[in-house]
C-alpha cells in the first residue's frame, strides 16, 4: 500500500497521514531533509496571536485571583466590615433591652483580659431556649499568657470543673460557676479575630 494512502485505525481513533514529502540534497552525496523553508511559528502568526491573547486575558486573571484572595481573607471586603458592625451594635441593642441577657453580659465583663485585648465583634444567642453572649478579641498575648490569667481568676473567684480542651486548630478553657458557664477560645486569626470569650446560661 502506497505510503500516502497508509491509515492507523483503533476503536476509538482513525488517522490518515499525509503523503511524504520528498527529500531535498543541497550537497553532493548527502541526503537530507529540507527543514529551512518550514514557516516558524512566528512567521505563521502564532506568537503575535499569543500577544493578542495575554493582552486580553491579563485583565480578567487579574481579577480572579483578586477574588480568590479576597475569599481567602487577604482583602476583606467592606461589606463584611460593616456586615460585622451592624451584627456588633445589634447584640449590644438587645443586651440592653433584656434584664436576662444583662446577666450573662455582667459575667463576661468580669472574665480577665489583659490591656491589649481588642475587641472586633459580638454575639448573642439567636433560639429562645438558651442564652449566650459571644465577645470577639483581637490580642498579641500568647495563649500560655491568658490561659494562666484565667485559672489564676477561676481559682481566686471559686469557680468550679474547670478544664482546658484541644480541638484541630483551637483550644479551650472553661469553668462553671452560679449556673453560668464561661471561658475562652483560642484560634488562628480569622476575621481578624484569635481569642472568642464565651458566657453561657446553664439550664
Amino acid at each position: 500500500m502506497p505510503l500516502s494512502r497508509l491509515i492507523f485505525r483503533s476503536p476509538f481513533i482513525s488517522v490518515r497521514f499525509p503523503p511524504l514529502r520528498p527529500l531535498h540534497s543541497r550537497n553532493a552525496g548527502v541526503v537530507e531533509d529540507d527543514v529551512t523553508n518550514v514557516p516558524d511559528a512566528a512567521s505563521r502568526g502564532a506568537r503575535p496571536k499569543l500577544k493578542h491573547f495575554g493582552r486580553k486575558s491579563s485583565p480578567r486573571c487579574l481579577l480572579l485571583l483578586v477574588g480568590f484572595f479576597s475569599g481567602c481573607g487577604y482583602f476583606p471586603p467592606t461589606e463584611s466590615l460593616e456586615s460585622e458592625r451592624r451584627k456588633t451594635e445589634a447584640t449590644k441593642e438587645a443586651i440592653r433591652n433584656s434584664p436576662s441577657l444583662q446577666e450573662v453580659n455582667r459575667v463576661c465583663e468580669s472574665l480577665p483580659k489583659t490591656d491589649s485585648f481588642r475587641l472586633i465583634l459580638m454575639r448573642k444567642s439567636f433560639r429562645a431556649d438558651e442564652e449566650y453572649i459571644v465577645y470577639g478579641y483581637y490580642t498579641e498575648n500568647g495563649y500560655e499568657t491568658v490561659r494562666d490569667l484565667f485559672f489564676d481568676f477561676f481559682n481566686r473567684e471559686g469557680w468550679t470543673d474547670v478544664y482546658e480542651q484541644s480541638g484541630i486548630n483551637t483550644i479551650s478553657v472553661r469553668g462553671q460557676k452560679d449556673g453560668f458557664s464561661a471561658g475562652f477560645t483560642h484560634e488562628p486569626v480569622h476575621r481578624g479575630v484569635n481569642y472568642t470569650l464565651i458566657c453561657r446560661r446553664i439550664k
